[in-house]
C-alpha cells in the first residue's frame, strides 16, 4: 500500500492506520499493515525518545533509520543466517506490508550467542521498525510504516513514537567530555606478539595460510556517553565508510566500516576485498609493492571470486588492487560485481561470504577455530556483519569493523590485523592500535 506526499507524518499515519483498522474489522484477525510515503526533508519524522531509534545506517548512498519496534527476531544457534533468511522472506510475502520497509540488525562473528560485554546481543538479530525513514540525499525522505494490527489494539500508541512536526524541541546539549578513568587491553602487547608468533608457526606448518587476530580495549568513562552522539561524531572520519548504530537491550554497537560485505540492488551483487594495511600518509606505492600485504589481500580476493561465483554470473573482479584510505590507515582494495543468479537474494550471498578471510582467515574453518581457542575474548558482533534489507530482499551489509560497544560508562573498542607468512608481530600490534583511533576520536568529540 502506498500514498502521496502529505502535510505531516502523523496525519499520514492516522489515515493509514484508520484504514487498516477498518480492514481488520472485516477480516476479524490480526494482520500486518503498512504504507509508504515521500515527504520533503524538513518534514522528516523525529523520534520522541532516543531509545526509540533501534538502528541507523549512513553512507555515500544516503541514510536509513528504524524508529519503534514492529517486530524483533532473535536467533541464538546455528544456522543463524539461514534462520534470519527464513524470517525476512516470510515478512516479504506479507502483501499488506510496503516492500520498502527495512529489517535492520546484524550477526555475530561466530554463530553462537556472545557472552561477556555482549550480554543482550543474540547470535543474530533483525528488527522491523514501525517507521523506516530513508534519506536518499535528494531533498526528500521516504517513510515506510509497518505494524501488526490486532483486534482491540490501541493504535494511538504508535503516534507517541514521534515528536509533533511543530515541536521545536532541540537535541540535548552536548554532555560532559567523555573522560576516561581506566583503559585496559584484553590482550597485553607481549601476549599479542606471542599470539602472532604462534600463528606464524601454524602457517609454517601448513595448518592455514592466513589468520586475523584482534585485541579489545575496554574504557571506563567518568560519565555515561550517548551512543547517538558517538555515531554523529564518527561523521568527519567516515569518508567512504558506512556508519552504523544497532541497539540491543542496553548496549549499542557503533562504528564506521570501510568494508562492504554484500550489497544486492536491481539484480546486481557487490562485495569488496579490503585487506593489506599501512598507516595513512605513507607512500601508497610501497603498500602496493609490499609482498606480505599483497599476499594477505590475495587470499581474500580469491575467496571472494570463488564465493561470488556460487551465487552470481559474470563476476567482475580485477586482478590488481588499488589503495583506498580509511581513517588513520589505507588498505589494498578490490571491488567485485556480478549478476545475481535468478531466484536468489541477499541472504544467499551472505551465507557464502560470512565471515570472509578479511576478518577470519583462510582456510576459514581452521583459522576461525584458532581465533576462538586462543584470542582470549569474545568478539561478539565485532567482525560480524551489520546492515539493513528491504522486504523485497535488497540491501547491504558491512563487516562490523572500526567499531565499539557502548554501554553507559563502559565502551569496548576492537582492532585487528591479518597474519600471513612474513608478518612482523610488532607491526601487527601497531595496526590494531591504528584501527581503534576512529572510535577514540569520536568519543573525544561526542
Amino acid at each position: 500500500m502506498s500514498g502521496p506526499a502529505v502535510g505531516t507524518v502523523r496525519e499520514w499515519m492516522q489515515d493509514v492506520l484508520e484504514t487498516g483498522v477498518q480492514v481488520l474489522h472485516r477480516r476479524r484477525r490480526e494482520m500486518w499493515w503498512g504504507a509508504s510515503v515521500t515527504l520533503p526533508e524538513n518534514e522528516a519524522p523525529r523520534p520522541a525518545r532516543p531509545e526509540d531509534v533501534l538502528w541507523r545506517f549512513s553512507g555515500p548512498d544516503g541514510e536509513a533509520c528504524g524508529i519503534g519496534e514492529a517486530a524483533r527476531f532473535s536467533f541464538e544457534r546455528p544456522p543463524v543466517l539461514g534462520s534470519m533468511a527464513v524470517a525476512a522472506r516470510a515478512l516479504g510475502r506479507e502483501r499488506d506490508l510496503p516492500a520498502g520497509a527495512r529489517l535492520g540488525g546484524g550477526i555475530a562473528f561466530l554463530s553462537r550467542t556472545p557472552g561477556g560485554a555482549w550480554r543482550g546481543f543474540p547470535a543474530g538479530q533483525l528488527v522491523l521498525p514501525v517507521l523506516t525513514v530513508e534519506r536518499p540525499g535528494d531533498g526528500t525522505v521516504r517513510v515506510h510504516l509497518a505494524t501488526q494490527l490486532k483486534p482491540e489494539m490501541p493504535v494511538r500508541r504508535l503516534y507517541h513514537l514521534l515528536l509533533p512536526t511543530h515541536d521545536e524541541t532541540q537535541a540535548p546539549a552536548k554532555g560532559p567530555e567523555a573522560r576516561v578513568v581506566d583503559a585496559q587491553f584484553r590482550s597485553t602487547p607481549a601476549r599479542f606478539r606471542e599470539l602472532v608468533r604462534e600463528a606464524l608457526v601454524f602457517i609454517e606448518q601448513g595448518r592455514f595460510e592466513k589468520v586475523v587476530l584482534a585485541r579489545s580495549l575496554e574504557l571506563r568513562l567518568e560519565e555515561a556517553v550517548a551512543a547517538e552522539r558517538v555515531y554523529e561524531a564518527l561523521g568527519p572520519d567516515a569518508e567512504l565508510a558506512e556508519r552504523f548504530f544497532v541497539r540491543c537491550g542496553e548496549g549499542v554497537l557503533v562504528g564506521a566500516s570501510p568494508e562492504l560485505l554484500a550489497q544486492v540492488r536491481d539484480g546486481r551483487v557487490q562485495s569488496a576485498s579490503l585487506a593489506g594495511t599501512a598507516e595513512r600518509g605513507s607512500d601508497p606505492e610501497l603498500l602496493l609493492q609490499n609482498p606480505k600485504e599483497r599476499t594477505e589481500h590475495e587470499w581474500v580476493r580469491r575467496f571472494l571470486a570463488d564465493a561470488l561465483g556460487e551465487v552470481a554470473d559474470r563476476v567482475d573482479i580485477p586482478d590488481v588492487p588499488v589503495v583506498q584510505a580509511a581513517g588513520p590507515v589505507q588498505h589494498l582494495y578490490t571491488p567485485a560485481v556480478g549478476q545475481l543468479k535468478a531466484g536468489l537474494d541477499i541472504w544467499d550471498v551472505l551465507q557464502v561470504l560470512h565471515p570472509t578471510p578479511a576478518v577470519g582467515g583462510f582456510p576459514r574453518e581452521t583459522a576461525v577455530s584458532f581465533i576462538r581457542d586462543r584470542e582470549g575474548f569474545d568478539r561478539g558482533w565485532y567482525a560480524g556483519a551489520v546492515g539493513s534489507v528491504s522486504l523485497a530482499g535488497e540491501g547491504a551489509f558491512h563487516v562490523a569493523l572500526r567499531s565499539g560497544l557502548v554501554r553507559g560508562t563502559r565502551v569496548v573498542l576492537y582492532g585487528g590485523a591479518g597474519v600471513v607468512s612474513g608478518s612482523d608481530p610488532e607491526h601487527e600490534l601497531m595496526e590494531t592500535g591504528w584501527k581503534c583511533l576512529p572510535m577514540l576520536r569520536a568519543l573525544a568529540r561526542a
